[in-house]
């Protein structure tokens, strides 16, 4: 149950008892409103559990503006080759190679782009291009890398903004869980993109070479 003057903006799934809910304001909330949010969760044969929270509607913090543009780190693309690579676990990477493409990690200010060689968005294409033509098969993975690190490195650079956006107002925790899978999600998304795009440029450059 949700008072008025706010919105569902979405939640993980239940898991071990817990999971993230956000809420936003609506834009006719006034500033100074106060609610309640209810949740209640129904299992069957057993009592209702419940739970509420007052809330209270506030002016949106002010972006501040620092007047310098984010820095362009240097950055180093990977390859993880299935389930077996050592670096799936290391990663911690979920079992199902069909909802993980890549990922990125700011190590001693270089942007380390890891990406599934096993994505089937990529890697059917690459055996595609393999049966063909090796020579056009490289240059479909240089090209699909060239796009996952222009994918993460716009991605990294919108986190800075956001961070210095919020910094010292959000509470720690309330939404990583839901940025870490909206970020997934949003990065197989890319990543399919990407193989469609790295597949056309492969291809025309091929049908230039015959002409």
């Amino acid at each position: 149950m949700i008072s008025e003057g706010i919105t569902l903006r979405g939640s993980t799934p239940l898991q071990n008892g817990r999971m993230r809910v956000i809420f936003e304001s609506i834009p006719t909330a006034k500033i100074g409103n106060v609610g309640i949010v209810r949740v209640e969760l129904t299992r069957p044969g057993l009592p209702t559990l419940s739970d509420e929270r007052a809330f209270s509607i506030i002016e949106k913090p002010p972006i501040q503006q620092t007047g310098r543009r984010t820095p362009m780190p240097e950055f180093d693309v990977r390859s993880v080759a299935g389930l077996e690579d050592p670096l799936w676990s290391t990663l911690g990477w979920p079992d199902d190679i069909n909802i993980i493409a890549s990922s990125s990690i700011n190590e001693d200010d270089k942007l380390v782009i890891y990406y599934s060689s096993v994505f089937p968005k990529f890697s059917n294409k690459l055996a595609t291009l393999e049966r063909k033509d090796t020579a056009l098969a490289k240059s479909f993975t240089r090209r699909y890398e060239i796009w996952l690190a222009v994918h993460s490195l716009l991605l990294y650079q919108d986190q800075l903004a956001q961070e210095e956006a919020d910094a010292g107002l959000r509470q720690q925790g309330d939404e990583s869980e839901l940025l870490e899978e909206y970020q997934r999600q949003e990065r197989c998304r890319f990543a399919t993109l990407s193989a469609l795009f790295a597949a056309r440029e492969v291809q025309l450059s091929d049908a230039t070479v015959i002409e």
